[in-house]
């Protein structure tokens, strides 16, 4: 069942802040795992594993692909910032695709 806008808006914008915290440590590391399950559930819940939406997280997270032993720590930790970089753009653009909700007011003479 879908979340509501309020509440995935939420979310994103609390998975999208956590990449402050992931930028900075080692590629591939828990805390970075444990994130990003937790990006996957949101998306997989909000529109399937099938959606539009899994198709280009899916593509933001493969980009780059596994990474040789023979990279240096510093082309890993590079590869790893860029795909936070475009994770990010994803769920940035996942947020500005929710509609706000419709409000209306009613003039103090009824119209």
């Amino acid at each position: 069942m879908p979340i509501d806008a309020r509440h995935l808006r939420r979310h994103l914008d609390d998975l999208i802040g956590r990449i402050a915290f992931l930028r900075p440590l080692q590629p591939d590391n828990p805390s970075y795992r444990l994130w990003l399950g937790d990006v996957i559930e949101v998306v997989n819940l909000q529109w399937g594993v099938q959606s539009r939406q899994m198709l280009q997280l899916r593509a933001a997270i493969g980009r780059g692909g596994r990474q040789p032993d023979g990279e240096t720590p510093e082309e890993r930790a590079s590869v790893y910032r860029e795909r936070l970089d475009d994770i990010e753009a994803v769920l940035g653009s996942f947020v500005r695709g929710i509609a706000e909700p419709v409000q209306f007011f009613e003039n103090g003479d009824g119209r």
